[in-house]
């Protein structure tokens, strides 16, 4: 037998560490897992495929997003080999899930696929530690590149954190991000492990953590200027946020070269350079709302200073001194980059026109779409050339963003020309 205690009634992330344990009415009454609405119980499998529109009562439909509540009067169900859950106790202060039956032994090798979204929620299955670099190293060639990682559910501040280092503990759930339609993943022996005691290291290296706020609702996204790291994609240190699960408020960053639109929770940069590097911020919050944005700043540099810019209001906000903060209330909703941008400077002269230009992110969401933002305010005009040099397209629009439709083109590489009141610059894209 193997216990989880949980201390409140919070949902939690969890896995059966046994060989063919199951869940049913007797089950959820003896580990006193909470009821919901109508046969509603709080243990539910992730369905990465679109909701389920069934309207039968107590029956998973669109209100419940991927999540799928066990229903009580349903047969004996079988927990998973290495497949995740979500358990939630009826009482406040917790209760102690128990699964009995035979620890698993050998390769534990549960399904992921791609669907309406890639994540797929698995867990360990295991009566021991696993370590998390070697699971993702075993794994890697499944994993999406910013997708290194594993996603561990915070119940405190209700968050998901990617993780490249450390342990799960025996029976822990997590998601992943499947770089391919239909495979597996693979839990082996030799990733079992133990949690050491901690030893604490004091950290030399420079990093800022960017805060949104909104009412008691607080979401970070963070970057690490580190050794041998770059601008462009960085495995395990680039981090996608995790996104398999709706949220209205959310904050990330961008590349700052090779952007192809990935949403960063964390983002590794260069230790050097710092203040040539201008960060796309990402931003998701609803209309009306009121957003504070603060920083903590880390080892930074004590030439340098960080700047918040919101390019539609054309502000510049110092956000490194105690206390300081920027809040607004939106008056439009809020969902993807080209409004803020954070700068590392050494003065708080920042507005020039090649800055702007420098920081203009230009790539496609699919072949069918080019996005282009952090513009300044004006009319541009966008060309695309292929490789003869033939115009394909043309078109120009106002604004600091832009979605373009693309016209049906072949597969290959064309050439963005991107002509704005402050100069001109130019991009390559591959339609595949």
């Amino acid at each position: 037998m193997h216990k989880v205690e949980v201390k409140d009634n919070k949902w939690h992330l969890a896995s059966s560490p046994v060989n063919d344990e199951q869940y049913d009415d007797a089950w959820v009454t003896a580990n006193g897992v909470a009821s919901g609405v109508v046969n509603n119980r709080g243990i539910s499998t992730y369905d990465n495929g679109a909701p389920d529109t069934d309207s039968d009562a107590g029956g998973p439909d669109t209100a419940t997003g991927h999540w799928r509540y066990f229903q009580s009067g349903v047969t004996v169900t079988t927990f998973a080999d290495g497949v995740g859950y979500s358990l939630k106790s009826g009482s406040a202060s917790g209760d102690i899930y128990e699964f009995t039956g035979t620890f698993q032994q050998g390769t534990i090798s549960p399904d992921i696929s791609q669907a309406t979204t890639n994540y797929n929620l698995v867990g360990n299955p295991y009566n021991a530690y696993v370590d998390i670099a070697a699971f993702i190293t075993e794994n890697s060639a499944k994993l999406t590149g910013p997708g290194q990682t594993i996603y561990v559910w915070n119940a405190t501040s209700s968050s998901y954190t990617g993780l490249t280092t450390g342990f799960l503990q025996p029976g822990q759930g997590f998601f992943v991000d499947s770089s391919v339609a239909s495979s597996t993943v693979d839990f082996t022996l030799a990733m079992q492990g133990h949690d050491a005691a901690a030893t604490f290291y004091k950290s030399a290296s420079t990093s800022l953590k960017l805060n949104l706020k909104e009412g008691a609702n607080i979401k970070t996204t963070s970057i690490n200027y580190l050794d041998g790291k770059t601008t462009i994609l960085d495995p395990r240190f680039d981090i996608g946020m995790f996104n398999g699960v709706a949220s209205d408020l959310r904050v990330y960053t961008h590349l700052l070269e090779n952007n192809e639109g990935i949403a960063l929770e964390k983002q590794a940069l260069p230790n050097t350079g710092l203040e040539d590097m201008v960060i796309p911020v990402g931003v998701k919050a609803l209309v009306g709302k009121e957003i504070t944005f603060s920083v903590n700043a880390s080892n930074l540099p004590t030439e340098l200073k960080v700047f918040l810019e919101d390019r539609e209001k054309g502000t510049f906000t110092r956000l490194d001194e105690l206390n300081s903060e920027y809040k607004i209330t939106l008056e439009d909703a809020l969902d993807g980059v080209g409004r803020f941008f954070l700068h590392t400077k050494p003065s708080t002269v920042l507005s020039t026109g090649s800055e702007i230009l420098n920081s203009v992110s230009i790539y496609k969401t699919n072949n069918n779409n080019l996005r282009i933002s952090g513009l300044s305010s004006g009319k541009a005009e966008v060309s695309l050339f292929n490789l003869l040099g033939v115009k394909v397209m043309q078109t120009s629009f106002e604004g600091t963003s832009k979605n373009i439709v693309l016209p049906n083109l072949a597969s290959e590489v064309y050439l963005v020309n991107l002509q704005t009141e402050g100069g001109k610059i130019s991009k390559k894209i591959i339609l595949e």
